[in-house]
């Protein structure tokens, strides 16, 4: 009988939270690199250098790569496959390209949970020789996650890969 009223209990806060508001995600990171804007965007709108500086890449160098379209452009995608549960397996497609200012990736997660979710990089030109690159990623979180996301800080955890990332980005840019 104790089982049966726990499980019972269990599944009506589960009923409870899933009733919660979706929950708004929304990270955003800057750094500034010493090169021109024309270069910095040149670099970032190919997401074959992904693979040199984005944090989640770099977990796993060993991950399955495989590449669609004509890098650069809009419509070409970068698939990974990893058993690595912190790269885990998906895609990352071109959807917009503002030239030297903006590229919007749509990212898909199937692996090892689903998610799909818009991830952006911007970039601002500082002066001549100076780049402000701005990581934008932003959504809904909804049922599971959201109440997992109640008990963890999910954001803390995306930006310190953001800085991780960035960091990486100057470091490959200014060599």
């Amino acid at each position: 009988m104790h089982f049966i009223t726990t499980l019972f209990f269990i599944v009506a806060i589960f009923a409870v939270l899933s009733r919660v508001k979706l929950r708004d995600f929304h990270v955003e990171r800057s750094i500034t690199i010493n090169r021109p804007r024309d270069d910095v965007f040149a670099y970032l709108r190919m997401i074959r250098n992904n693979v040199n500086w984005n944090a989640w890449a770099l977990k796993d160098p060993a991950a399955e790569r495989d590449f669609r379209g004509i890098d650069g452009t809009v419509g070409a995608t970068a698939t990974w496959k990893s058993a690595n549960r912190e790269v885990g397996t998906g895609e990352q497609e071109i959807l917009e390209i503002i030239d030297g200012q903006k590229l919007t990736c749509q990212i898909r997660l199937l692996a090892p949970f689903r998610a799909t979710f818009p991830s952006v990089l911007q970039t601002r030109s500082l002066s001549l020789t100076q780049t402000e690159v701005t990581m934008i990623m932003h959504d809904k979180i909804r049922f599971p996650m959201g109440v997992i996301c109640m008990f963890m800080n999910q954001n803390k955890k995306i930006a310190a890969d953001f800085d991780a990332s960035l960091a990486n980005l100057k470091a490959e840019l200014e060599k």
